[in-house]
């Protein structure tokens, strides 16, 4: 029994740092030292004959195998988050969890791992509605939803913000433009380009409006569009450039369109948001779970 105990803690530590990125996340989130969180790590490998993270610097990165047993471990946990949410052997209830998500992180990274959770979970059901941020914050708020998932900082008394994953925003453009040539592009280098914003209302615009006006840029804007997909879209297609949150545009990144770091740099956070004084169910709270242990990484993006 106690090796059984001391097996499911290393496989906590393993699990932990994944979504946390770092031993010292890791370990605040577990309620243990970072010493104990590095020795359960290093004891797990020695115990499989496998190497399941490389380091790099303060960093752990998890390797093919440290992701490819994490994902096989993903029915012991949320079993184990069932008999700690009720003893009844399921998060499911009669109750539908009712979703809210911001348009781009909907189409691009949220429909696939809602549907492998409800594989999991075949007695849940979900209601997932697709809002701007300005609605999905309003909904939390009124609880007419029980979860959002959003993609810049929002402050509201009536709602709780769990940081998921941070970016920094790039610019997206044409692979034949001159511009794809260089490591990192500038505002001032795109003074004379055609550019694709996304609409005023969008929270992101004004950090956006603001990077160029400090630069000195007026830019050329030719369409304004409500989504970052759409923006990414339009820019694959030729007609100009934009400065956007990369995550998850860059999982689309292919032959017609170039990414490159843009400066000065723009701050993105995709987070969970919650009702401040509801409970969240069961179901969201292993929805959530799940989103942070299987959404895939990108290089233009780090779990907080």
């Amino acid at each position: 029994m106690r090796e059984n105990c001391r097996s499911l803690r290393e496989l906590e530590a393993l699990r932990a740092v994944i979504e946390a990125g770092t031993a010292t996340a890791a370990a605040r989130r577990l309620g243990i030292s970072q010493p104990a969180v590095s020795r359960a790590l290093a004891q797990l490998e020695a115990r499989l004959g496998r190497k399941l993270f490389d380091r790099d610097g303060g960093r752990l990165l998890p390797t093919a195998e440290g992701l490819a047993l994490n994902r096989d471990l993903e029915p012991l946990f949320l079993a184990l988050l069932r008999l700690q949410n009720d003893g009844s052997g399921s998060i499911a209830s009669s109750e539908v969890l009712r979703v809210a998500v911001a348009p781009t992180l909907a189409h691009r990274v949220v429909h696939a791992q809602i549907a492998d959770f409800l594989k999991l979970n075949p007695d849940q059901t979900i209601s997932l509605d697709i809002r701007g941020t300005d609605i999905l914050v309003s909904g939390i708020a009124e609880g007419r939803y029980h979860l959002g998932i959003i993609d810049w900082d929002i402050s509201h008394s009536a709602v709780r913000v769990e940081p998921f994953l941070r970016s920094e925003g790039v610019c997206v453009l044409p692979k034949g433009s001159p511009l794809a040539a260089r490591e990192v592009i500038r505002a001032a280098d795109l003074r004379d380009q055609r550019h694709i914003a996304l609409s005023r209302r969008h929270a992101s615009r004004v950090a956006t409006d603001r990077a160029f006006s400090k630069a000195g840029v007026e830019r050329r804007i030719v369409a304004e569009t409500a989504t970052a997909v759409s923006a990414y879209e339009l820019v694959r297609s030729g007609l100009g450039v934009a400065v956007l949150n990369p995550f998850p545009l860059a999982i689309r990144a292919d032959d017609e369109v170039a990414i490159r770091p843009f400066e000065p740099g723009l701050a993105y956070r995709i987070s969970f948001i919650v009702p401040a004084s509801a409970t969240l169910p069961a179901a969201g709270r292993g929805l959530m779970r799940h989103l942070r242990l299987n959404t895939a990484r990108t290089p233009y993006a780090r779990p907080i």
